[in-house]
């Protein structure tokens, strides 16, 4: 299971790329940094873009209780509910 998260650890980063147009140097060490802090600095805006886009590139639907909690507030947080999903 740690593959598939990896994978999706990378997925992330890059559409967080996309969004932001800049990340943080040696990005790999702050995937469980909340994204909204530093070094990655996102806004509300940034996170809804950042959901329907993995959305849109998983097809994978997210349900409301991931959103319960701090869950979804990490990189390898984001990773781990969306390989949750894709498995259920």
């Amino acid at each position: 299971m740690t593959g598939k998260r990896t994978q999706y650890e990378d997925l992330i980063i890059s559409v967080i790329e996309r969004i932001k147009g800049r990340l943080p140097d040696d990005r790999e060490r702050y995937t469980d940094k909340p994204l909204t802090g530093a070094p990655w600095n996102m806004v509300a805006e940034d996170l809804v873009y950042l959901v329907l886009e993995l959305m849109k590139e998983t097809g994978i639907r997210f349900a409301a209780e991931d959103f319960d909690g701090m869950k979804m507030n990490t990189v390898t947080g984001i990773a781990e509910v969306l390989v949750e999903r894709d498995n259920g």
